[in-house]
């Protein structure tokens, strides 16, 4: 009635591909940034990555072959799955903004001898007005680069 080779054959041919479906572990490779541009930090480099500068410390821990206090052009960095939100290649523009110092408006410039005869009750300048507005709009659109940066 049945033919007992077409029967074998086919259990043979069940069984064996219920044997190829198995998934095996997948071993997940780790994200590696290369060090690109002149300064470029372990903070900078977390917070690009990471979303935050103290994950440098988990950065540095993975990286235990790299002196953080001397990141040089050319090393590359482990930065733990775990900590990632951010695979984006770092952009140098991002690296020259975070290292671009911008004036405060906290910080007070001290009186000496040499600029005492200027009162403190006279008006600013044209251009310290002019300074602190572009340092104004500089800020905001740093804040806005790095809204758009991390997707809010």
């Amino acid at each position: 009635m049945f033919d007992m080779k077409k029967v074998v054959f086919v259990l043979l041919a069940l069984i064996s591909s219920s044997c190829s479906t198995k998934s095996r572990p997948q071993i997940e490779e780790p994200f590696r940034h290369s060090v690109k541009f002149q300064g470029e930090s372990i903070g900078l480099i977390a917070e690009w990555y990471t979303g935050d500068k103290s994950n440098s410390t988990a950065i540095t821990k993975e990286n235990n072959n790299i002196d953080p206090a001397r990141i040089e052009i050319g090393d590359s960095l482990i930065i733990p799955r775990g900590l990632l939100l951010n695979s984006k290649p770092l952009t140098e523009e991002y690296v020259r903004a975070k290292n671009t110092p911008t004036a405060s408006p906290d910080i007070k410039v001290p009186v000496s001898e040499s600029n005492a005869k200027v009162s403190d009750t006279q008006e600013q300048s044209p251009l310290s007005k002019r300074s602190k507005k572009e340092t104004e709009e500089l800020i905001k659109t740093r804040e806005d680069l790095w809204q758009e940066l991390i997707g809010e």
